[in-house]
């Protein structure tokens, strides 16, 4: 078989690597049919065995009642179900699931994954680009303060002091 390569951001990933990790990672699956199996067994099983004994409690007081025939027709309903349910157990054991499926969940994580670490990156780089501007920002202001107070000392002329704060101002 043909070994193929996936490439997912910097990472590269066989086919192998993609399907072992679906398959510890995608198990919600079975769990599914497990869950819907016993909660159907369980269910079904419980309502039969209520409406079973509510009819058997009824045919002594009224023999040729069609209400008994009711409880019955409900009671084999729920049995049905509840076999229904121990098929959906047995087939969550039997039923395999495709290795595209793996593979499709797996690049799926992947791609989200390195999609997260992007734009984590690109945050912290705006967050950078905010700080080092606030920080050019509070020098070019300290040093237009300095240079005020050349002037207000006398060592530099108010046109000299002028030039420097339009430089600084059309920053």
């Amino acid at each position: 078989m043909e070994e193929r390569n996936y490439v997912i951001g910097d990472r590269t990933f066989t086919r192998e690597e993609l399907i072992e990790f679906g398959r510890q990672h995608y198990p919600k699956f079975y769990w599914i049919f497990r869950g819907s199996g016993i909660g159907l067994m369980f269910i079904g099983t419980f309502t039969a065995i209520i409406y079973l004994a509510i009819g058997l409690s009824y045919r002594s007081d009224f023999p040729e009642d069609s209400f008994n025939s009711v409880f019955y027709v409900f009671t084999i309903f729920c049995f049905i179900l509840a076999l229904a349910g121990c098929g959906l157990f047995i087939y969550s054991f039997v039923r395999k699931v495709p290795e595209e499926s793996y593979i499709k969940h797996a690049v799926a994580y992947y791609t989200k994954l390195d999609a997260n670490k992007r734009a984590r990156e690109q945050k912290l780089k705006a967050a950078a680009n905010r700080r080092e501007a606030i920080n050019n920002e509070k020098k070019d202001i300290s040093d237009l303060l300095k240079y005020k107070e050349l002037l207000d000392a006398g060592v530099i002329t108010q046109e000299e002091f002028d030039e420097k704060k339009k430089e600084y101002l059309n920053k």
